[in-house]
């Protein structure tokens, strides 16, 4: 029985394998979810071959340790989309920046009605937008098109018109963002169809 618990192990890893070498440069990877077939069986990324659950488990644990590849990041991307708040620290351990997270995660609703995204751009360290990783370059290009140093805090609201609208070297109450947000024209007509 441990020998064919192995084979579905090792079946369940070389078929998450194509979809790494699937993926290329540019592509965006869904993550994996598991769904429970009933009995004790898992089926994951749709159309996978049920296993017993203890192995899948251990394969899925196995393969959400693979690194996701970063994006070549452009502020452009979210224009006329999203409104992104761009949070610059020297490392994810930086005060201000587990401060301003802290808010972030508290007010999720709020911050989706309003189409903001956070972008988080660290000196040392793996950047993110949206929760992707961007690459180093694309993070630099962040700290020279908006003028922020290595190793200065700042946060940056960015319209959806790509225009800087605010600018803070503490962390920053998102009441005070969504009230800049919501004195927008922009924003006010969103409002009024939402109604």
């Amino acid at each position: 029985m441990k020998a064919m618990q192995r084979i579905l192990i090792a079946g369940a890893l070389l078929s998450l394998l194509p979809l790494g070498l699937m993926l290329g440069a540019n592509a965006q990877p869904q993550k994996l979810q598991a769904q429970s077939l009933g009995s004790g069986s898992v089926d994951y990324l749709t159309g996978g071959v049920p296993q017993m659950a203890k192995p899948v488990d251990t394969a899925v644990k196995m393969a959400s340790t693979v690194p996701t590849p970063a994006i070549a990041f452009r502020l452009s991307d979210y224009q006329w989309r999203y409104r992104p708040v761009l949070v610059f620290a020297p490392s994810e351990q930086t005060p201000a920046y587990r401060q301003q997270l802290q808010q972030w995660q508290a007010q999720i609703q709020e911050i989706r009605d309003r189409d903001m995204r956070l972008i988080e751009v660290f000196s040392s360290g793996e950047s993110r937008a949206s929760g992707q990783p961007i690459t180093a370059a694309a993070a630099n290009q962040l700290r020279r098109q908006l003028g922020v140093a290595p190793e200065r805090f700042t946060v940056i609201l960015v319209g959806k018109d790509g225009t800087e609208k605010q600018r803070a070297s503490h962390p920053v109450h998102l009441t005070t963002l969504f009230r800049t947000i919501d004195a927008m024209p922009m924003r006010q007509r969103e409002m009024q169809r939402r109604r």
